[in-house]
């Protein structure tokens, strides 16, 4: 495998990185005063997605496969059964068919020439830093073509074009009994299973996995071809949850704004999958409260970046400096960020939210309390 590598050095000196810091309290601003909108919002759609779930759950209606009764239109309905496609799928690039699948997932890598960028920083003393930047070039398999003229060093790296890239079709017409399933349902289906195509086009040979274009697959030259077929088969088991419109379906909107399209690969029950849409949205509220906690604790850090740049002169007092900052950060964002998301509970949640301040409260009571107890006891043993 070729390998090159390049070695960059360069040096920032004390005043340079101290003006630098003061632009990192703008940017710490924006953070800060960012998350705070952005708790917020996540708290007023955790709580519309819970709401829409829970009435979710009242309005769907069970519905068989095999009819697109007219008096479901525009009610929420379930339906599980196996989608069958009717036409077979082209890929028009390699002109390949596929038959009795639902959807074809093509993967295409190409091997070609990859910029890995490595940089470590040092403090000197005196304040001022250097950074050594490794770019590392190695020629590997990547299903995204790497523009060479983007490349630091590109010299020596060229990569040459990508004839064609990853795609995924589906196939039209498809139906789940009398039901019509558009794309944007099927593109929702995860998984399949590797195919090997029935042919092999001209140019082409065929590895263990799928098809390749090149010399030999075990010794890959630059600019080889391999492509993989990955397929769902018909008939496939799936589950909808949506709003019905004749023999189709489209996104349900609950009076509170929020979307309802699902579709899962299975034959799942309304509840099933009412309870994998909830445990999502669980997920994505706390990723998302974790972000705004983060960026709020990146913004105190930037916002106190000047007090570490002016201890730069001595290295150790840098680190001493940003472990005291980024503790000091810590105990302002964490704070501010649970306050936020309090307010927001006491707002959206009422009763959950002030049952978390009289607990809240209470906790803090009973701590000075407990501190008033034990200090006569410390002075007596004193």
């Amino acid at each position: 495998m070729s390998n090159d590598r390049f070695v960059e050095v360069s040096r920032q000196g004390y005043f340079s990185r101290l003006a630098n810091s003061f632009v990192g309290i703008l940017i710490g601003f924006v953070l800060v005063v960012g998350a705070i909108p952005l708790l917020w919002w996540n708290e007023d759609r955790a709580v519309k997605a819970q709401r829409a779930l829970d009435e979710a759950t009242r309005l769907v209606v069970d519905i068989e496969p095999s009819g697109a009764d007219a008096a479901n239109n525009g009610r929420l309905v379930h339906v599980s059964g196996d989608a069958t496609s009717h036409t077979p799928i082209r890929d028009g690039d390699l002109n390949l068919v596929f038959t009795d699948v639902v959807v074809v997932a093509r993967t295409v890598e190409m091997y070609q020439w990859i910029e890995h960028k490595n940089s470590k920083t040092v403090d000197e003393t005196g304040g001022s830093q250097q950074t050594e930047t490794k770019y590392d070039y190695r020629q590997g398999w990547s299903d995204e073509w790497n523009n060479s003229e983007d490349f630091r060093h590109p010299t020596g790296h060229a990569n040459p074009p990508m004839p064609m890239q990853s795609q995924s079709w589906i196939a039209s017409g498809t139906t789940l009994g009398a039901f019509t399933l558009q794309r944007e349902a099927l593109l929702q289906l995860q998984g399949g299973s590797p195919m090997q195509p029935d042919k092999i086009p001209e140019g082409w040979k065929q590895d263990s996995e799928g098809l390749y274009k090149g010399d030999d697959p075990a010794v890959p030259k630059l600019g080889d071809l391999r492509v993989r077929y990955h397929v769902i088969s018909s008939p496939a088991p799936v589950s909808v949850l949506a709003r019905q419109m004749g023999t189709g379906f489209e996104s349900y909107e609950m009076p509170n704004g929020y979307q309802i399209f699902l579709v899962k690969d299975g034959h799942l029950t309304s509840e099933e999958m009412i309870q994998r849409q909830r445990d999502r949205e669980h997920v994505l509220t706390w990723l998302i409260r974790a972000g705004g906690l983060f960026a709020m604790w990146m913004g105190f850090c930037l916002a106190m970046g000047p007090l570490r740049a002016l201890a730069n002169v001595l290295p150790f007092l840098a680190n001493v400096a940003g472990f005291a900052i980024a503790v000091v950060a810590a105990a302002l964002a964490l704070p501010l960020s649970l306050g936020t998301i309090g307010l927001a509970w006491l707002f959206y949640r009422p009763l959950i939210g002030l049952g978390a301040v009289v607990v809240g409260i209470a906790a803090g009571w009973a701590l000075v309390r407990y501190r008033h107890h034990i200090a006569p006891a410390s002075a007596a043993r004193g």
